[in-house]
């Protein structure tokens, strides 16, 4: 037996509620893909946790293109892929998980996320992981109350653990208990190993749930958590959008709390990779994307666009600006209403007036 933690992924899902051709994994909140957030918790929860992770992505829907942006993105990690042909429930998937890679069964523990769940900050999967360990649960999963459940499967007690009703299955009465199922899990493996093959589909969904591993009679356990918004997980545009909005919100609170200036937060836009070192003030309306980084003590005047830039310190880039992919040295002095094209190099303590428009020139 194995200490590695398996890190089982879903991603097989068309997302149809989207109504996009985009595959959900790969619908970008705050510039970056769904999955990509998954990960870079789950990578951030192994280093600090100092365990090993042995990652798996369950496809189907689009499978080559969330294989190849994961492949891509994460060429770092050895990712495993299973493919989910025909999409018949959660427990389905992580069947077809382990028939394809039988060697997992080794590893000790087994986390199940989702690939629509970008919230989920790397310390929920370490509380997780440090409970299963102290108490060495047949499984554990992660709850949350809420006022109005409706959509989500309940959590009823039992003894000695308890069951997951999804709300097509439930009772009126059962509808009534608003501590939910977040869909994240940890198993141990050899509880998964022992009753995964057993599930059926007797269920008003025609499903196999991976739920039925929780039940009353396993010795499982619920971890709740207050804040509910970690589980939002992303079915439709407005959810996505909604999820994005929190995103970032966070991505705002990390700058400030880190020296940044930002003047009226609900007008900025800043992506999840843009780096901006302290002492910089951003204006209100100011829109900066991509693999941006600002130096320290750089102004960004109202209205500016910065994408995929590199600017340096004590900069100020004057009122509606637009950079796409131009390096700006330090100390210069950029517009108002300037626009620097991919290839644009401006060099220190250059001042570059209003209006003026360049495309691959250096000053």
């Amino acid at each position: 037996m194995s200490d590695r933690i398996n890190i089982v992924i879903l991603a097989a899902g068309k997302g149809t509620r989207l109504k996009i051709n985009t595959p959900k994994p790969l619908c970008k909140a705050l510039g970056k893909p769904l999955v990509d957030h998954v990960i870079s918790e789950l990578e951030i929860a192994k280093t600090t946790s100092k365990r090993e992770f042995s990652y798996g992505v369950v496809v189907g829907h689009e499978k080559e293109l969330v294989r190849n942006y994961i492949e891509k993105s994460f060429s770092n990690i050895d990712v495993k892929f299973a493919d989910q042909v025909e999409q018949n429930g959660t427990g389905h998937a992580v069947q077809c998980f382990f028939s394809q890679h039988v060697d997992s069964i080794k590893n000790k523990y087994t986390i199940v996320s989702c690939a629509d769940t970008p919230l989920i900050k790397a310390n929920v999967y370490e509380n997780l992981i440090d409970e299963m360990e102290a108490y060495q649960y047949d499984a554990l999963c992660a709850t949350f109350t809420l006022n109005n459940p409706t959509g989500y499967g309940r959590i009823v007690p039992g003894n000695p653990g308890f069951d997951i009703v999804e709300e097509k299955d439930a009772t009126p009465a059962q509808r009534e208990i608003k501590t939910v199922n977040s869909g994240l899990y940890i198993f141990k493996t050899a509880h998964i190993e022992n009753h995964i093959n057993k599930l059926n589909n007797q269920n008003k969904s025609g499903e196999f749930y991976l739920t039925d591993l929780l039940k009353s009679e396993f010795n499982v356990a619920t971890m709740d958590f207050n804040n509910s918004d970690l589980f939002l997980g992303v079915n439709n545009l407005l959810q996505l959008s909604q999820v994005e909005e929190i995103l970032r919100l966070n991505k705002l609170e990390d700058l400030m709390l880190a020296g940044v200036q930002i003047q009226n937060p609900s007008s900025v836009y800043i992506e999840s990779d843009v780096e901006i070192a302290a002492e910089c003030i951003i204006q209100p309306n100011v829109y900066i994307s991509g693999s941006t980084k600002i130096g320290a003590f750089t102004i960004v005047e109202t209205g500016s666009i910065i994408k995929n830039s590199v600017v340096g310190e004590s900069t100020v880039i004057k009122a509606n600006c637009y950079l796409e992919g131009a390096i700006i040295g330090s100390q210069a002095q950029l517009g108002p209403m300037a626009r620097f094209r991919e290839g644009t190099h401006i060099g220190d303590e250059c001042k570059i007036g209003n209006f003026v428009e360049t495309k691959k020139v250096h000053f």
